[in-house]
């Protein structure tokens, strides 16, 4: 909370994040690179979990998944990331409230640990991959796999817990539709100024140092 700039109490509601504009987050973003931090995608979830995110980090949780599968998703494409702008479950009458778009950001120190494969993380052999790229056993830890959701598909990224809890997560600009919950992302809602500060960084495609305990 201490990166979002000046300006009223930010919350999120059905309505759109309350009292964040372009120029805040404009604002918010030349702040956390002067400290160190470089942005690498974005986060889409609903809205209690966008408060608890932006305000008291993310936080490990336990995935009853395969260990490729464990850790903190995000996407370069802010549209991969619009489909889990949402409610996961309906409420008592059956609705399913449009969520928020987070834009995470982790130490630029941190970026060794970023690989990227051509192979989609649902191939069998991917596993071994992944674990010749980042030099351990899975799960992730202090690094990041980029990869295709599907065969030809978009590319999405996860973060192992112990990188994720080193993140700065911040709001997106961009807006969420409730008329269109679970739709696409309309392109002409995204910001200009927003796109223009959301270039990825390169990530490694060959094997590198091992992950850094101590990494700050």
């Amino acid at each position: 909370a201490e990166f979002l700039g000046d300006g009223g109490d930010v919350s999120f509601s059905t309505r759109g994040t309350q009292n964040w504009t372009v120029e805040r987050l404009l604002q918010a973003h030349r702040q956390l690179e002067e400290r160190g931090y470089v942005f690498v995608g974005y986060h889409g979830t609903f809205l209690e979990a966008a408060q608890s995110i932006v305000f008291g980090g993310v936080r490990a949780r336990s995935q009853d998944l395969d260990a490729i599968w464990r850790g903190f998703y995000i996407a370069g494409d802010p549209a991969l990331a619009y489909g889990y702008a949402q409610d996961q479950e309906p409420d008592a009458r059956g609705r399913i409230r449009n969520g928020a778009l987070l834009r995470v950001y982790v130490p630029r120190s941190s970026l060794p640990g970023f690989y990227r494969t051509g192979l989609t993380l649902a191939a069998p052999e991917a596993a071994g991959e992944v674990e010749r790229l980042i030099g351990h056993p899975l799960p992730l830890r202090l690094d990041a796999i980029t990869g295709p959701e599907e065969e030809g598909g978009r590319l999405e990224t996860i973060l192992g817990w112990p990188l994720a809890e080193r993140t700065v997560v911040i709001p997106s600009a961009i807006p969420t539709d409730p008329r269109n919950v679970g739709g696409d992302l309309a392109p002409s809602s995204i910001p200009d100024q927003e796109q223009a500060i959301s270039a990825l960084p390169d990530y490694a495609s060959q094997p590198g140092k091992p992950s850094r305990e101590d990494l700050k």
